[in-house]
């Protein structure tokens, strides 16, 4: 027992970072696993089961989120106002835009004869 206890206070600094380490990419890969890849493939399966389940715990976080966002677009407005930005962007499109978006669209194949 002794000399395990010997061993390991000589190995203190490497084992720490080792530790360290593997406790990080531990967490991260249960993160994603648990929070981007399992919801997404359930969602994917039953969208609409999933939907109903959460739509009173979405409406619930915009009721309560809404004082915070608010907060945070106020001091994005100050922000913008302080470096003299446009607050709004222009979204001029042209009937030449337009045509030319339809016509790439349709050599592309993507829009189909309906």
């Amino acid at each position: 027992m002794g000399l395990f206890v010997a061993d390991v206070a000589q190995y203190h600094t490497i084992l720490l970072q080792v530790s360290t380490v593997l406790s990080f990419l531990l967490i991260t890969a249960m993160f994603v696993l648990f929070a981007d890849l399992l919801p997404k493939r359930v969602a994917m399966v039953i969208p609409e089961s999933i939907a109903m389940r959460f739509t009173s715990l979405m409406l619930a976080s915009v009721w309560l989120f809404k004082p915070v966002i608010w907060l945070f677009n106020l001091m994005a407005d100050v922000i913008i106002r302080a470096f003299k930005l446009p607050n709004q962007r222009d979204e001029l499109i042209t009937r030449d835009d337009l045509f030319a978006v339809v016509d790439q669209s349709a050599e592309q194949g993507e829009l189909g004869a309906h």
